[in-house]
């Protein structure tokens, strides 16, 4: 079960991942027509990335939970 959140935690990264992208993207192609625009552009990447670095640290929570769900059963003689 831990390991499919876990999985499902990861495409969510994964699709935080590719907005970052677009919007870099779009900053890029924004940055002498509109400045404006771009600057929201590369803000709305600051957001994502600092989303992404939650998402990193809540992957690892869970793999480390699961991890040690493993080792005391191990320790108990159970799985």
């Amino acid at each position: 079960m831990a390991d499919i959140h876990i999985e499902t935690l990861r495409k969510l990264r994964d699709v935080l991942v590719e907005q970052r992208r677009n919007a870099a993207n779009e900053a890029a192609r924004l940055i002498s027509s509109d400045p404006q625009a771009a600057f929201e552009k590369i803000a709305a990447v600051l957001d994502f990335h600092s989303q992404i670095e939650g998402l990193d640290r809540v992957i690892l929570d869970e793999e480390d939970m699961t991890n040690n769900t493993i080792q005391v059963g191990e320790m108990f003689g159970s799985d």
